[in-house]
């Protein structure tokens, strides 16, 4: 009751109003997290399949933020090789991709999660 109308709603629709302000070229992926942490939306453009991703969010019990960072760096850097497996919970089921490798087989020569290739600073703005 600290938050009208409910702390879920005002966190869906502060979410929706950032999506909202954003320039259509960027792509947003969503990570919904409570006791464990799953992959909402891939990253995408499409500002109405982000918005249905937030609306379909349930009130749960748990607070994973680790998994939900965890999670949405493999869905950002999939060659980078986090294993999402051992986060357990429904993420597992999906192996994040890039969206530009959506349907392609997946990569086998990344340098592993203990050591990604480094990049520059600011090179990857839209991550």
């Amino acid at each position: 009751a600290d938050v009208q109308p409910d702390r879920l709603t005002a966190a869906q629709n502060a979410a929706k109003a950032f999506i909202a302000d954003l320039p259509r070229h960027v792509r947003v992926g969503i990570v919904a997290f409570a006791g464990s942490a799953q992959l909402a939306q891939l990253p995408t453009q499409n500002h109405e399949d982000l918005v249905r991703a937030i609306d379909s969010f349930q009130l749960q019990r748990g607070t994973a933020t680790g998994n939900g960072i965890l999670l949405s760096l493999a869905t950002l850097f999939p060659d980078t090789g986090i294993d999402v497996s051992a986060l357990g919970g429904r993420q597992a089921m999906v192996r994040p991709q890039a969206i530009d490798e959506v349907g392609k087989p997946p990569h086998r020569g990344g340098r592993g999660a203990d050591r990604p290739a480094p990049v520059a600073p600011g090179s990857y703005t839209s991550a």
